[in-house]
């Protein structure tokens, strides 16, 4: 998978090699937009929001909540996913509520993917 900065008009390679997540695992639920990762720890989910508003631009909403809304500007329009943070179980959910058409979903979901493997190799050094 790969992380892609989608802010330049074309797509531009962060991370160009797959590596398994190791403690993630994604769950895909059907046509509803919705995709879910465990094993996010709280350190992993501050550098997920970190490491997209620095890459991508993303704002979360509101600010320091473990649910509510992220948005990401592209050049083809913003993308505006709800998500959920659940410390307990380690998990986190991402529903698409907007996207431009021409942002296909696969991209979302690699991007997040991405980025949580990313933070796991900086933390583990």
């Amino acid at each position: 998978m790969m992380l892609a900065k989608l802010l330049s008009g074309t797509t531009e390679i962060l991370e160009d090699r797959y590596e398994s997540c190791g403690v993630c695992s994604e769950e895909f639920h059907g046509m509803t937009h919705t995709r879910s990762f465990s094993g996010v720890d709280p350190e992993l989910w501050e550098c997920l929001k970190s490491t997209s508003r620095a890459v991508l631009g993303t704002q979360y909403e509101p600010e320091g909540a473990f649910q509510g809304v992220s948005t990401t500007p592209t050049p083809f329009g913003q993308v505006r996913l709800e998500f959920k943070y659940d410390r307990a179980t380690k998990s986190l959910t991402f529903v698409i509520k907007e996207k431009p058409f021409l942002v296909f979903e696969e991209l979302i979901w690699n991007n997040i993917q991405g980025t949580i493997q990313h933070c796991i190799r900086t933390r583990s050094g």
